[in-house]
């Protein structure tokens, strides 16, 4: 995928914002869903075929923002429970998603985007 074709418009102030602070670089998911993290001093966003590609790309650019922005990511937790405790990271991973989404839907709808954009196809 051509980073440059991901940058249009709507988001090209968003990708500024994240490039002062981090190189973006992408990446080709092992799985079929887009996802971003930060290794270092650079962004790696993972991308899949989808039906909107430049959606993704902002979804995942605004998951940064939210960071910078002052969002703390859940690191984990802990469960008296065994299998709870096996599972817990996962769920707090799901937790810590979902509140990031919260957090910039508005800001993601406010681009022009559709709803059903905002998650994979």
């Amino acid at each position: 995928m051509n980073k440059d074709k991901l940058i249009v418009p709507q988001n090209s102030d968003l990708y500024d914002s994240v490039r002062k602070v981090y190189k973006v670089n992408l990446k080709k998911s092992d799985d079929s869903y887009w996802g971003s993290h930060i290794v270092k001093d650079t962004v790696i966003i993972s991308h899949s075929t989808t039906n909107h590609p430049v959606a993704s790309f902002t979804h995942e650019l605004l998951h940064i923002d939210a960071q910078l922005k002052g969002y703390k990511r859940i690191g984990g937790g802990v469960s008296l429970n065994k299998v709870t405790h096996e599972n817990l990271k996962r769920l707090c991973d799901c937790l810590d998603n979902e509140f990031q989404h919260h957090k910039m839907y508005k800001e993601f709808a406010s681009y022009g985007f559709s709803p059903s954009e905002f998650y994979a196809d």
